[in-house]
């Protein structure tokens, strides 16, 4: 795996931030992640800022900052969870509006904020029991299904929706048996139908999305392998490819993204984009997890939706776990009073302070520390973002090519260290607090180590200096 991720090097760099804590003696680095400042990847577009569910029926509840604050712009659901009156399809015509009302309000809140929404429309249709259903196609009818369907689109066109910022996902998670225990093939009629169906209405104006399975994609994945051919086949191909990144462990976006082109290159199947619709375990959703996730994610270009892990009702709260109220989590589902959390502070400074472009980075050759990195050219600034994955340890963060900052190989930068603890999902934290500044911080060799020193394992860091 680490000679895999060496093998990536040169693609992506073209400093080394890590948090000089004042009391610490330097020890023995554990790694290096790089940030290569001549490497300009793109303007910043805040890509790891979308959630999964988390947003109450009525929407004004949380403060309109709240959603603005940490540059919202995904937003996913479909009602799974909602208990009667709002049941799903398998529940009734009038349960079914009643979901279809619920996400139309939870589209609604999104539009006002700017942000996409990704009509998850497989759970508008209710919950099935796992073993026995009925699932969509048993015994090979498919009525019911065909009709739903129809009254999915007659829906999407009475409420007037917008094709540009609303996204059909066919299905999720059906390549796990906690979700699905009919057969594949039962599964790829269901998407075939249905993307036949979308298309007759819309044509191609709307987008749709998937498979959105639990499992990467790659060449030794007979779920994927037998999705691609089938797909490229009966050509009903997905405007965006999207998966989950929840399994933890050594999961990373260089290697998904690897096994993805593999797959794509040996079916010759469209690159399109794609969409990590669910990332993150729960304990990684913490100030250096969700730091960790944006490095991730921004560096392969893929925008990203915070996996939710509350059941219902706090599924239908909180921003996915990136605010808090009194008494939660045993808050009233329309209670108010609402903080932000120590995760909401990464992805502000994210979405309002790194500003400009974005440069290239790689993580830690263990892929425990990864970085996230900036320059703004207008107001002369640098910053850096890192987080490591729950892990303790000391790593360095080796900054480059100060040069194609017009700064000289040799000299010294005024650094400013932020810290941004996390409290969990429920603690308040109301800003980031300082670890220092650290005038005529010496470099030379066109490069500035910084030194991460991790001494626990929910803290993110951030690093800023003016050239």
């Amino acid at each position: 795996m680490k000679s895999s991720l060496l093998a990536l090097l040169p693609a992506f760099l073209g400093v080394t931030p890590v948090a000089a804590i004042p009391g610490l003696v330097p020890r023995q680095s554990s790694g290096t992640a790089v940030v290569s400042l001549s490497n300009n990847t793109g303007s910043t577009n805040h890509l790891a800022s979308g959630i999964i569910f988390g947003i109450p029926d009525n929407a004004s509840q949380i403060p309109d900052h709240m959603y603005t604050d940490w540059g919202f712009n995904f937003a996913r659901g479909g009602g799974p969870s909602l208990p009667s009156p709002a049941g799903g399809w398998l529940a009734g015509r009038t349960q079914y509006e009643n979901r279809m009302k619920e996400v139309m309000s939870n589209y609604q809140a999104a539009k006002k904020f700017g942000a996409k929404f990704i009509c998850l429309y497989e759970t508008l249709y209710g919950e099935w029991d796992l073993n026995n259903g009925p699932y969509p196609g048993d015994n090979g009818n498919w009525t019911d299904w065909d009709t739903f369907t129809q009254a999915v689109i007659a829906d999407m066109k009475s409420y007037g929706v917008s094709l540009d910022d609303f996204i059909i996902e066919i299905f999720n998670e059906v390549d796990g048996s906690w979700y699905w225990t009919r057969s594949q093939s039962q599964a790829l009629e269901m998407w075939r139908r249905s993307y036949n169906a979308f298309r007759k209405a819309f044509g191609t104006d709307v987008t749709i999305q998937g498979p959105s399975t639990s499992a990467e994609p790659k060449l030794s994945n007979k779920w994927w392998t037998t999705f691609a051919q089938y797909i490229k086949t009966n050509n009903c191909i997905p405007d965006t490819w999207t998966w989950h990144m929840e399994s933890g462990g050594s999961q990373n976006m260089l290697e998904s993204t690897a096994g993805f082109h593999s797959l794509l290159d040996h079916y010759g199947l469209p690159y399109n984009n794609i969409n990590i619709n669910e990332y993150a375990t729960a304990s990684e959703q913490v100030s250096s997890g969700g730091a960790w996730w944006i490095s991730q994610l921004e560096r392969v270009d893929a925008p990203g939706l915070r996996g939710n892990w509350q059941g219902y009702p706090d599924l239908y709260d909180y921003l996915a776990n990136l605010v808090s109220k009194p008494n939660a989590p045993n808050a009233a589902a329309d209670a108010t009073g609402y903080f932000p959390n120590g995760e909401y502070q990464v992805y502000k400074y994210y979405a309002q302070s790194m500003t400009g472009h974005r440069v290239g980075t790689m993580p830690s050759p263990d892929m425990i520390v990864d970085v996230y990195a900036t320059v703004d050219t207008k107001a002369r600034v640098v910053r850096l973002l890192a987080g490591s994955r729950q892990k303790k340890g000391t790593w360095t963060i080796e900054v480059k090519t100060l040069s194609a900052l017009g700064l000289p190989s040799h000299g010294t930068v005024n650094i400013t260290c932020l810290a941004f603890p996390s409290a969990g999902w429920w603690g308040k934290v109301e800003a980031p607090s300082s670890c220092g500044k650290y005038p005529s911080t010496s470099y030379s060799n066109d490069k500035l180590d910084i030194i991460l020193y991790q001494t626990d394992t929910g803290t993110a860091y951030a690093w800023e200096f003016s050239y």
